[in-house]
């Protein structure tokens, strides 16, 4: 689900395609075959909104789709070679640097709006660290800038600035949220951590507690 600036919420769905609550009704987006502008996949399951009201859309299987809320036309923005129309996206998140950082079924996917363009992440950039799984469940930033990937085994915390990523944890990491006091809550198949962060002053590197409940 998403709630826009304008105070609608966006519902994607399984099977059944877009909606869109405007306080009173709703709008449905389904796929239409021969309609080129139109829903590429009836299942919905990433949501999030770029600065300018532009609706980033995740499927089940057919990657990356826009709507323009002015005019109701759907863009597919299709990835190069491997990925091309079957990428099950499962989270969409826009960074600061507004670039959509996007949780997928094989790697985190970073695309920039402005160039039109896909990078695939496995780990850090120096290529000596890898994610713990492929398989993303979620994506976030949080306030410092650390990027938090969510996988089926484990979760990551992202230090671009270091090129630096921590592993944590061995089990199916499925949400990740952040509180006012910049604490992270993490959601997992049976349990929920509250993750501290803290820098070592002596490194200047990232360190972190756990409490699980």
């Amino acid at each position: 689900m998403l709630q826009t600036k304008n105070g609608k919420l966006g519902i994607g769905t399984y099977r059944e395609g877009l909606r869109v609550l405007d306080g009173h009704t709703f709008t449905n987006y389904k796929r239409n075959p021969n309609n080129p502008n139109s829903l590429v996949n009836d299942n919905v399951w990433a949501l999030a909104e770029g600065t300018d009201g532009y609706i980033w859309i995740g499927t089940l299987g057919s990657g990356l789709q826009g709507l323009d809320p002015r005019t109701g036309k759907f863009t597919q923005y299709i990835m190069p070679g491997e990925e091309a129309g079957r990428m099950y996206i499962s989270s969409i998140r826009v960074g600061r640097d507004k670039n959509l950082y996007i949780a997928t079924s094989g790697g985190l996917v970073v695309f920039s709006p402005g160039t039109k363009t896909f990078e695939k992440w496995l780990g850090n950039k120096k290529g000596t660290q890898t994610f713990l799984h492929p398989n993303i469940n979620d994506i976030y930033e949080d306030s410092r800038g650390l990027l938090w990937v969510a996988t089926a085994e484990g979760l990551n915390m992202y230090d671009r600035k270091n090129d630096n990523i921590i592993s944590m944890g061995h089990e199916i990491i499925l949400g990740i949220v952040e509180d006012n006091n910049k604490n992270m809550w993490i959601t997992t198949s049976n349990s929920i951590t509250n993750i501290v962060v803290n820098v070592d002053p002596s490194t200047g590197m990232y360190a972190y507690t756990c409490h699980r409940y």
